[in-house]
């Protein structure tokens, strides 16, 4: 959920027919105390974070249930969208193999995403990668920390992040 005022906001899951499985996006608004649900076409997707930047600015972050990749939209202009994947291969690779656990917007043009990778067949996390964009360029950011909670942007160069310095306490 995110919070744009103290009477408005955002919230994102899915709705899931549990007789055959087929889930549903699902993006709700909060307008003047009063929850309604908006109108989207998202089969297939479990929608799992949002971050809004401002009122007319936001990011919402799931998956496709029938494949597992990543997906991501935007708020812009009244509309939701889903963002189509970044040209640069090393960025692409990250959203079609892994999954985005946190997304965090500073800015009409400034958002963070946290990838969660899988383990290594060693039963080890590896590192959580970065992904940042920056007036719609998208780059791959190393990670101080290889295992990420949460995100917290004040600027285009100033990013808070709470997370944990050892993968050894997670179990395979």
């Amino acid at each position: 959920m995110a919070l744009t005022s103290p009477t408005d906001g955002w919230a994102v899951g899915s709705i899931t027919d549990f007789n055959t499985s087929a889930s549903q996006g699902l993006v709700m608004r909060l307008n003047h105390c009063h929850w309604a649900p908006v109108a989207l076409d998202l089969p297939n997707i479990g929608l799992s974070n949002i971050s809004m930047a401002s009122a007319t600015e936001g990011w919402a972050i799931g998956n496709y249930t029938d494949s597992s990749a990543s997906v991501l939209l935007h708020y812009r202009d009244g509309a939701w969208n889903k963002v189509p994947l970044p040209a640069d291969p090393t960025v692409a690779e990250i959203y079609v193999s892994d999954d985005f656990s946190d997304v965090a917007a500073a800015g009409p043009d400034n958002v963070w995403l946290v990838v969660d990778t899988p383990k290594t067949t060693q039963g080890q996390m590896s590192p959580m990668p970065l992904l940042h964009v920056v007036s719609g360029q998208w780059a791959s950011v190393g990670s101080p920390l290889p295992i990420i909670d949460s995100l917290a942007p004040l600027g285009s160069n100033d990013l808070w992040i709470v997370g944990q310095t050892s993968t050894s306490a997670i179990s395979a």
